[in-house]
């Protein structure tokens, strides 16, 4: 395996630029003159017909305006496959040769072969056989059902690719991605020769493997101490956190103080709460000891889940859930930061050993997704792998597993936080096609003191573990403190983009192992107060490029020393069938005073253990660095290049040292805000590149401020260090210059030459004098759910707003802001405790900054969480622990609408044989009508409807076969033993109406894969009771509950079946004195022992206080 890594690395170091290089093979480009182009073309417009998909080859890569034209003329550029060639689509009907060869000049024309759609797995013939259960027939083993990732071209219909799949290629749909136009399918392998002749197709892959689960010496190396003591005192508070896992973390535990929400149902998972309080946990439980890196964070955290869950052989990820949720995350609960302590763990798994360094659909989703194609831009944060810590695939270059692979997400190594050594199992880069990984290092384990990173567990303590999995969480909790800060210096700014994160980390870490980048360090080690200090200095910048464009910044040194520049962007999604993945190639050079050019560094893919170097431009990475050692004094200059800009303009992000110079001889003059307070300091600030007359003394300029109240003042800025082009100085209003409500403010300068021809031009920017405080309309609270509320605040003109909440009015410590600027504000207060009163009050700031706050008179708004029910269903991934038992589910007047009560059995309670055969083939249901009706969550229902896949539903029938908890509650139903069954292999299907119940019996079911054994029962009693009983059970995958429909609800927990035990005569709500009955005794107990009251029975909510709620539940069970 090593050596065919080695022999791709070196063809890709010495690129092939007259070809197209594919997953499957390299294609040479076949040059055409310009008169068998227009004859394709015009061929192609005379067969009329549907869309086709070629292959195109330009001249040079097309802008945006060309892009329109072609469009018009019937070609769409889609695909990306380097330097200036792109899978186009052609509309026949619309295609005007003329026009499109007009407005390009064209290299070549090709058809989309199929077999270039092919992963090089697929391409060599060889069968993905993690994705699905072992065959047991001949027929099977001979042509297994194996998952595949099928990409359709940007211009088809997903839904109805996703139909003909199932219909034409008999495959069953797992889910869809809308965002990349993805399908995930299972289907027989010989399909996949006729798929890829469709011409709808794009790309297909075998399935990764399953997504798999891969902190006080952290803080101190990370200098994640220091940022959050003075004069820093960050917590990262304001941050919202997605973590994505291998299940959800523990939101109970104490050192998340209500700051941490589960928001899926894929398991609670040891990992995903250590991998929390890494970032967030506040070391509550030990005296702040084990407290996370930014321990004010918000956290939503969710686990990795697949349809129809994780057995069956489903050892394959489905990245529709990872889109799932996280556009969820990003759209529902403003998450701006993820972390993925997550991956395919491919050689500790035995997976084949050259999918490390691959680039494919998974990879281009999280590309996409950072962009911001899920409906806002996130910062992704993924841990590089372990790759390394088993043999299997060898334990140094080239181990790192997708979707690490991806270009955007910033990927974390791990080193010994007690002595930055490297640890054994970190995965090293490079990619495939020769992109350094991982980016940055954060520590992820100890070689001394406990051996590991110490941090929040599900038992509610503390655990020791080790992994890229712990270093991923530090960054991230890093991130939040740099977003917090981010968000303090540039109030109103949008926050950091993605690769202005990846930009900072990189160009402020501490340089490990070789100089420079290299592929076991990637930039170096992080130091977080070194990235706040760099962003406060202003060193920063975000500009955008364009094709053949030329950027130019400056970099001022007053002292000999060094030079660094960071740029980093995040590019369009590769191609997965192309190799590079880089789309957008953007090179940077730095000239110095002499005029001499230096380059980014760089490593050779083909040795990837040899020192980088700095002698050419970089045409494979999305992140560079030039770094001169000895720097003389004087101005640098940066020259950023639009190299090849295929799909522009393209965004990026710089970060420079020592000083950061953004001018040009065309000045600007520019106010701090755009609305004033009386009162309130303005900054004033010019930049020219012409006024700085000397390098080695500070200039001024003067400038005027004017009010439209007729007052004036001139005043001096000085430039801000010797060589800057800055000038900067402030006033104050009422002070320095006299104003009054609505008057513009402008501060104007003369540029006597703007670079462009123009001479004596004056300069100004305006604001407007606001001295009136915003007005509170109205305060609500709506939507009170058991963890979460909304508040929605509307106020007289357009502001921010603070809500400030807690359970105690005169003590309110936690806060949700909603920071745009509008008239009315709807701000979900997340993480609450379910059954408890809080109290909150309010905050608003208008754009000037002047601020108005409401508490309610002084008592604060008040509301009380919702009571969390038991919804009574559990989903099981890795075994089930219902066989042998009964569960009486006997209706009940409370929030859970039930008693449950489970009991050992050893025969079904009715005989399996009664009642009459249901015939039921795959994936399909059966109509029962009832002659009286049965009743679920006291609702009657004359007809039920049995399904071939374990459930019974109510108001139509469901042949769903992919069981989720999210349509589990999606419809009334119960799910006896929800999983892809198939009583058509075998077993027997039975119902009965009885003279108090309606009886369903599966026996002997097997499951989709023709394996396994499921017996089961459901008695729906007339008087409302069911009772479900599991006596000889196989599957250890399946959904097992009741649900009333309506959706998935909020916050919801899973139930320990196995453990009902509601047996017994229940306590009456409200029955203080216990005699089973309501009335006037149980009110006089209450009035009795108003106050305060430990334990004491009156105390009915536990909360050791008596008083109004007790009461209002003695009152609301009367009788």
């Amino acid at each position: 395996m090593t050596i065919s890594i080695a022999v791709l690395l070196t063809a890709l170091t010495a690129t092939q630029p007259n070809a197209f290089h594919f997953q499957a093979e390299t294609v040479p480009y076949s040059e055409m003159n310009r008169g068998i182009i227009a004859t394709e073309l015009m061929q192609l417009a005379s067969f009329g017909g549907e869309t086709v998909h070629m292959v195109i080859r330009f001249d040079e890569p097309i802008d945006s305006e060309t892009r329109q034209q072609l469009i018009e003329s019937g070609v769409t550029i889609q695909h990306p496959l380097g330097g200036a060639a792109y899978v186009s689509a052609i509309d026949p009907q619309l295609l005007d040769t003329r026009g499109v060869l007009a407005n390009t000049s064209i290299r070549e024309v090709r058809p989309f072969e199929p077999t270039w759609k092919l992963h090089r797995f697929l391409a060599d013939g060889r069968i993905p056989t993690w994705t699905m259960p072992p065959e047991t027939t001949r027929a099977g083993q001979a042509d297994p059902i194996v998952a595949f990732y099928v990409m359709f071209h940007a211009d088809v219909d997903l839904q109805r690719c996703s139909e003909d799949l199932a219909s034409i290629f008999n495959g069953k749909i797992r889910s869809t991605i809308e965002s990349n136009n993805t399908v995930v399918v299972e289907l027989r392998y010989s399909e996949i020769e006729y798929l890829i002749e469709d011409d709808r197709v794009l790309y297909v892959e075998p399935a990764l493997p399953k997504f798999s689960e891969l902190n006080n010496s952290n803080r101190v190396i990370s200098q994640a101490d220091a940022a959050q003591a003075a004069p820093y005192n960050l917590d990262g508070s304001g941050v919202t956190v997605m973590v994505y896992d291998g299940g959800y973390g523990f939101s109970g535990h104490s050192d998340f103080g209500g700051r941490h929400t589960a928001r899926d149902s894929a398991g609670l998972s040891n990992h995903a709460t250590h991998v929390a309080g890494t970032i967030g946990g506040d070391g509550a439980s030990s005296g702040g000891l084990y407290k996370g890196m930014a321990p004010g964070v918000t956290i939503e955290s969710y686990g990795f889940e697949q349809e129809g869950g994780l057995s069956e052989g489903f050892l394959y990820t489905d990245p529709g859930d990872l889109a799932l949720d996280y556009g969820q995350a990003i759209n529902t609960y403003g998450a701006v930061l993820a972390n993925n302590s997550i991956g395919t763990n491919t050689a500790p798994n035995g997976f084949p050993c050259e999918w490390t360094g691959d680039y494919g659909i998974t990879s281009n989703l999280i590309d996409g997704v950072v962009r911001g194609d899920l409906g806002a831009p996130i910062r992704i944060v993924w841990a590089n792998g372990n790759e390394r810590g088993s043999s299997n695939c060898g334990t140094s270059y080239n181990s790192t597993a997708p979707p690490a692979c991806a270009k955007n997400h910033i990927t974390v190594g791990a080193f010994n936080s007690d002595d930055e050594s490297m640890t054994y199992f970190s995965s090293w880069g490079p990619t495939d096609d020769g992109r350094i990984k991982p980016d940055i290092s954060a520590p992820g384990c100890e070689a001394g003191d406990d051996g590991g990173v110490t941090s929040c567990s599900s038992s509610g303590g503390y655990t020791n573990m080790c992994g890229t999995s712990m270093a991923c969480p530090t960054v991230t909790g890093l991130s939040a403190l740099i977003m917090q800060d981010w968000r303090a210096q540039y109030p109103g700014e949008p926050d950091m983009q993605n690769a202005t994160l990846k930009a900072l980390l990189a160009h402020t870490a501490q340089d490990k192992f070789n100089a420079g980048p290299d592929c076991q360090y990637g930039y170096g080690s992080v130091r977080v107060v070194q990235a706040i200090d760099h962003i406060r200095a202003e060193n920063h910048a975000e500009l955008e490029i364009s094709h053949g464009e030329i950027v130019e910044m400056l970099v001022f040194v007053q002292q000999p020393g060094e030079v660094k520049v960071t740029i980093a962007w995040d590019d369009v999604p590769g191609t997965p069938l192309v190799i590079p993945s880089l789309v957008n190639d953007i090179d940077i050079v730095v000239v110095d005073p002499n005029g001499t050019t230096h380059y980014p560094w760089t490593i050779d893919p083909s040795n990837p253990g040899n020192p980088a170097v700095r002698t050419q431009p970089d045409h494979l990475n999305n992140i560079e660095q030039v770094q001169i050692d000895a720097a003389q004094i004087g101005v640098y200059r940066i020259v950023f290049t639009g190299f090849n800009i295929a799909q522009g303009p393209q965004q990026f992000s710089v970060m420079a040292s020592p000083m950061l110079i953004a001018c040009s001889s065309s000045g600007s003059a520019s106010l701090d805000r755009s609305m004033y307070a009386c009162g309130a300091t303005v900054a004033l600030q010019v930049v020219d590149c012409d006024l700085n007359t000397s390098d080695t003394t500070i200039d001024s300029v003067v400038v005027v401020v004017s009010s439209s109240s007729g007052d004036s003042i001139t005043k001096t800025l000085f430039e801000t260090g010797a060589a800057t082009a800055s000038f900067r100085g402030e006033i104050i209003l009422g002070s320095d210059l006299f104003v009054n409500e609505n008057d513009v403010i402008t501060l104007s300068y003369i540029d006597s030459d703007n670079g462009q021809g123009g001479v004596n031009v004056e300069i100004t920017d305006t604001a407007i004098v606001d001295c009136t405080s915003p007005i509170v309309a109205s305060v609500n609270i709506s939507n009170i759910l058991t963890f979460e509320a909304t508040v929605t605040v509307v106020t007289n003109e357009p502001t921010s707003v603070r809500v400030n909440y807690g359970q105690n009015c005169m003590n309110l410590p936690d806060e949700a802001i909603s920071s745009a600027l509008a008239t009315t504000h709807d701000i979900v207060l997340s993480g609450l405790t379910d059954n408890t009163p809080y109290r909150f009050s309010v905050d608003v700031f208008d754009a000037a900054g002047n601020m108005a706050s409401d508490n309610n008179g002084g008592s604060c708004y008040t509301f009380t969480t919702a009571d969390m029910p038991d919804f009574f269903t559990e989903q099981f991934t890795t075994g089930l622990d219902l066989d042998g038992l009964s569960i009486a589910y006997t209706p009940y007047a409370n929030v859970d609408g039930y008693r449950a009560c489970a009991e050992p059995i050893t025969a079904l309670p009715t005989d399996p044989a009664t009642g009459t055969t249901v015939s039921l083939s795959d994936d399909s249901y059966s109509t029962q009508s009832l002659s009286q009706p049965i009743l679920l969550y006291g609702q009657q229902y004359n007809t039920i409807y049995i399904g071939s896949n374990g459930q019974i539903t109510m108001g139509s029938g469901s042949s769903d076969y992919t069981e989720s908890l999210s349509e589990h509650f999606s419809q009334v139903s119960i799910s006896m033993l929800w999983d892809d069954l198939n009583p058509a292999n075998g077993g027997t299907v039975r119902f009965a109406e009885l003279v108090n119940r309606v009886v369903v019996t599966f026996d002997g079911i097997p499951e989709y894969s023709n394996s396994g054994s499921n017996t089961f029962q459901c008695e729906l009693y007339f008087d409302g009771v069911v009772t479900l009983s599991w006596l000889g059970v196989t599957t250890t995958d399946a959904i097992v509950g009741l649900s009333g429909g309506g959706g998935q609800p909020t916050g919801f927990v899973m139930s320990d079946l196995s453990i009902a035990n509601s047996c017994g005569d229940p306590a009456i709500p409200g029955d203080v004195n216990g005699d089973m009955v309501v009335n006037v005794t149980d009110l006089l107990a209450v009035m009795d022992a108003w106050g305060p009251c430990i334990a004491c029975s009156a105390d009915l909510n536990g909360d050791g206080i008596v008083d109004v709620i007790d009461l209002l539940e003695v009152v609301g069970n009367w009788g």
